[in-house]
């Protein structure tokens, strides 16, 4: 014959698994990750450098240094930048990119959301007008196509509880030059 338990055994036993499992979930069902503008740098520095050529013209990014702007909350990036055109001389200098960041769930990537490039200097000064221009608007349309397409960051995927909570973003902001995720179930 099976020995029985008491009642107050079993209730006992009951509320510790309930208690330890609920937790468990507690710990684990929540997770803040800070990301400083050097680990952003660190992941987005292995992708560059990068360009575009075709027939009529070629650009190229590279030497990104990321920054974080406590003041406006955003998170800016400063490239190389090099394009040419069919026939014309190479245009060299730097070229700065900013905006608000989006969090893409999918992929647990960091995307900077509606980049806005801005010149910071070139070496153009000997060029007209006309191809100034075109030089200018061309590098600000291929850094900006680039940060829409490539994230800055993506977490690591490894991890099979970081898995299951990336699709779950709870918050994502700027606080104190730092990047925070909070992701849970």
């Amino acid at each position: 014959m099976a020995k029985r338990f008491p009642p107050f055994v079993l209730i006992g036993l009951a509320i510790v698994v309930c208690g330890i499992g609920g937790l468990i979930f507690f710990v684990l069902s929540k997770r803040t990750i800070h990301l400083s503008a050097s680990e952003i740098q660190s992941e987005i520095s292995r992708k560059f450098p990068v360009g575009k050529s075709d027939l009529a013209y070629r650009y190229r990014f590279d030497n990104p240094k990321v920054s974080i702007d406590e003041a406006t909350n955003q998170v800016s990036m400063m490239v190389g930048a090099e394009a040419s055109a069919l026939g014309s001389k190479t245009v060299r200098g730097h070229l700065g990119v900013s905006g608000s960041l989006r969090y893409d769930s999918s992929q647990g990537s960091l995307y900077l959301d509606q980049p806005r490039a801005l010149i910071a200097d070139l070496e153009m000064a000997d060029l007209p007008e006309k191809v100034r221009a075109v030089a200018s608007s061309l590098l600000a349309k291929g850094l900006e196509e680039y940060l829409r397409r490539e994230p800055l960051y993506r977490l690591n995927d490894k991890d099979s509880l970081m898995a299951l909570l990336r699709r779950n973003l709870k918050s994502l902001r700027v606080q104190n030059g730092e990047v925070v995720i909070e992701l849970g179930l």
